[in-house]
């Protein structure tokens, strides 16, 4: 059971998040919110299980924890990659842009604005 606690506390992570995004409707507070509520399932499972003392107590602790980070971090990288490329679609539906060409992996049409050019036209950064 202690293997599985960084798993439990996943799965209580994503149906915590999931959960949080459709009530609240914030999605940065579901994650966040998600996020705690699988920790603590971690937690719990890990302090239920968990029958050492000393040394390997604290080593179960730091496994169990360390790897519901792991996991957490690469659900909440997943869940910023579906949120980039949304916005990322958005952006294109907004400038009507057609689609990336695979060949050029740049949209055709598309003149490149060099760091001069945007310095020429008056732009500055910070809006200074």
């Amino acid at each position: 059971m202690l293997t599985l606690a960084p798993v439990a506390g996943l799965a209580a992570n994503v149906f915590a998040q999931i959960a949080c995004a459709r009530i609240l409707r914030r999605l940065g507070l579901s994650i966040v919110a998600g996020a705690l509520c699988g920790l603590l399932v971690t937690a719990l499972c890990t302090a239920l299980d968990s029958t050492s003392a000393g040394i390997a107590l604290a080593a179960d602790w730091a496994v169990a924890i360390l790897t519901y980070f792991a996991l957490a971090f690469g659900y909440w990288a997943f869940l910023n990659l579906n949120i980039t490329s949304l916005r990322i679609r958005i952006l294109r539906e907004f400038c009507n842009l057609p689609e990336v060409s695979p060949a050029t992996n740049s949209p055709p049409g598309i003149r490149r604005m060099s760091f001069s050019g945007v310095a020429s036209s008056g732009w500055k950064p910070g809006g200074r």
